[in-house]
């Protein structure tokens, strides 16, 4: 059986003085950083965080965390959610049957129940009525009116006052949020987009076809692994392959365009976007960073990502 979790190893530009550096050699199952800060969830489910934050023990046990700039929330096993830092105003939700995934950017969260409903809340430095960036997709169903069946025609499921229309919210396996727009991977393992960045969501479908097994939404725009894709294995056949990489807004494309063949050619297990980068991890453990960030930035030798 091979072992979970490893030691954590911290880089880049705010590292140059060791700050961000563990206290302690312990084994991780996942690390979270921010702005002068660290977290990493350990195997016995605790949470312990170094940098900014204290190197005070988080209290409760956890099954995922998820970190902004000046704060982070997590799952916890009772399946609700728990947020720790220098927390902002709003207060994450419960409910009866509990949550399984979290993503939060600065403004808002968006949280998965057990069921894969998505749930968002948060605040936004704009003063839109609807919120549209922090409102989840549905799918629209009939409607009977006077004895006639109709279909609301309203894209995303809500009137212009943002209250909620007859229909279903879409579940999803995955959710990932950034500044002013969301995304998912639904049942049917499309990515499906909502928000309110026009410039880039005119870049992309609200709805993209899969199948996708992860992605990730940041500032630079949205990066989506291909699961298993039957009959298309070839670097040199066009569309999509088993566990390739594609990703849509300018910011990212820019990013990978100085390393096109090194992206297309790999098979990837894991992504994650930022606002001026991108890192990911292939499925032969080794990590990859991309964007202005990292230029003259070495990542560390040998790593293999657990």
């Amino acid at each position: 059986m091979d072992e979970i979790g490893g030691e954590a190893v911290c880089f880049g530009r705010e590292d140059d003085s060791g700050k961000l550096q563990p206290p302690t050699v312990s084994t991780y199952v996942q690390i979270i950083t921010g702005s002068e800060y660290a977290c990493g969830l350990l195997v016995d489910q605790t949470v312990e965080c170094w940098g900014s934050f204290g190197k005070n023990p988080i209290p409760g046990m956890f099954t995922q965390i998820v970190g902004t700039t000046f704060w982070a929330c997590g799952i916890m096993i009772d399946k609700q959610i728990s947020c720790f830092g220098h927390l902002p105003a709003f207060v994450p939700p419960k409910n009866d049957i509990g949550y399984v995934q979290i993503s939060c950017s600065d403004d808002h969260c968006c949280a998965l129940d057990t069921l894969g409903v998505p749930s968002c809340w948060g605040a936004h430095n704009n003063d839109q009525k609807s919120k549209p960036f922090m409102r989840p997709p549905r799918h629209a169903r009939s409607i009977a009116i006077d004895g006639e069946t109709t279909a609301s025609n309203d894209e995303d499921g809500y009137d212009d006052e943002g209250e909620d229309l007859s229909s279903d919210l879409v579940q999803m396996k995955q959710i990932s949020v950034s500044h002013h727009y969301s995304c998912g991977i639904t049942l049917d393992n499309d990515i499906h987009c909502w928000g309110t960045e026009k410039r880039f969501l005119k870049q992309i479908k609200m709805n993209i076809t899969g199948p996708f097994k992860q992605l990730s939404v940041g500032g630079a725009g949205v990066c989506g692994i291909y699961g298993e894709v039957a009959g298309n294995e070839s670097v040199k056949t066009d569309g999509p392959r088993s566990h390739s990489l594609e990703c849509w807004g300018t910011e990212v494309e820019t990013m990978l365009g100085a390393a096109p063949a090194a992206v297309r050619d790999l098979q990837w297990d894991q992504v994650i976007v930022h606002k001026f980068s991108m890192c990911g991890v292939t499925m032969q453990s080794d990590l990859k960073c991309f964007g202005p960030v990292w230029q003259g930035q070495s990542l560390p030798e040998d790593l293999i990502i657990a």
